[in-house]
């Protein structure tokens, strides 16, 4: 509930808010034992996602010393899979004492799945390669999850998170 939180923050361009609010459920959960949960599947045109990235990148080129600003950007990166644009504004946000401890939580991510990414890597580089599947035929397959996920309020998920974190 945190992270969902943090991404209807987002999502309403509360970028100040959703930094703080990113750097407290980073603080308060164990990333290493309860992971780090990224937005992408409550987006059901990733694009949208991409977007909102895009407006946030442009609000901290206009205020680039905000770290929480930059922490919330190189977490977003991070969930898209963009580690190495990820990679330098966590390291600007580490150097802030502010934001320092979340970030580094964050770093720690992100090495585990650069670790991740180039042993799979290595694994497929020595594989023989191997047809893909087929993708499911049945159409309604495909969809379920799109259909599900497209009346998914950013707006409620965030009032539901806050009254969650207030109860703690």
């Amino acid at each position: 509930m945190p992270f969902a939180h943090v991404q209807g923050l987002f999502a309403n361009g509360q970028y100040e808010r959703a930094g703080e609010a990113l750097q407290e459920a980073l603080l308060k959960s164990s990333p290493e034992q309860e992971g780090v949960f990224y937005p992408r599947g409550l987006y059901s045109d990733e694009s949208i996602l991409i977007k909102q990235i895009e407006q946030l990148s442009e609000a901290l080129d206009k205020n680039p010393t905000n770290a929480r600003m930059g922490l919330l950007l190189g977490y977003q990166l991070l969930g898209i899979g963009k580690l190495d644009e990820a990679a330098g504004h966590l390291e600007n946000a580490r150097l802030n004492s502010h934001t320092s401890r979340a970030a580094i939580l964050l770093i720690d991510v992100l090495e585990k799945n650069r670790k991740g990414r180039d042993s799979k890597t290595d694994s497929n580089q020595e594989q023989i390669e191997k047809p893909a599947e087929p993708a499911p035929t049945d159409s309604k397959d495909k969809n379920t999850v799109k259909d599900s996920q497209k009346d998914i309020d950013l707006s409620a998920v965030a009032v539901a998170a806050n009254k969650w974190l207030d109860e703690l």
